[in-house]
């Protein structure tokens, strides 16, 4: 009977953690705009960047759920892939790490700092 019953147990405890995973995935899969931006000693604000999208010029990331991911920021693209793991996106052989807080999604690497809010 103790058997069956830790056999339970392990199930439930391994679909609870494969649900929290999809969830989480299902979560940040979406479109994110350039809300903030700091690097090299420059800080771009929220005010400043919408005063860029409305001059035509934007940052996006689309995060999907295959775990890949594109970003283009003023032009500049680059195909990303991520692990909600290790809480990393990569491209070129190279990790930054990222938070999520269920709406932005926030990295670093080598100084710069970008924050990414989802769309409505």
């Amino acid at each position: 009977m103790k058997r069956i019953a830790s056999a339970i147990v392990v199930c439930l405890f391994v679909l609870t953690l494969a649900s929290c995973a999809s969830m989480k995935k299902a979560q940040i899969v979406g479109t994110y705009d350039l809300v903030s931006a700091s690097g090299s000693g420059i800080n771009f604000t929220e005010k400043e960047i919408n005063a860029m999208k409305a001059l035509g010029m934007s940052a996006t990331l689309v995060v999907r759920e295959d775990g890949t991911a594109s970003m283009d920021v003023y032009g500049e693209k680059l195909e990303l892939t991520y692990d909600l793991n290790k809480m990393v996106f990569t491209a070129e052989g190279s990790d930054a790490k990222f938070t999520f807080d269920g709406s932005r999604i926030s990295f670093s690497e080598d100084g710069t700092t970008l924050v990414f809010e989802k769309r409505k």
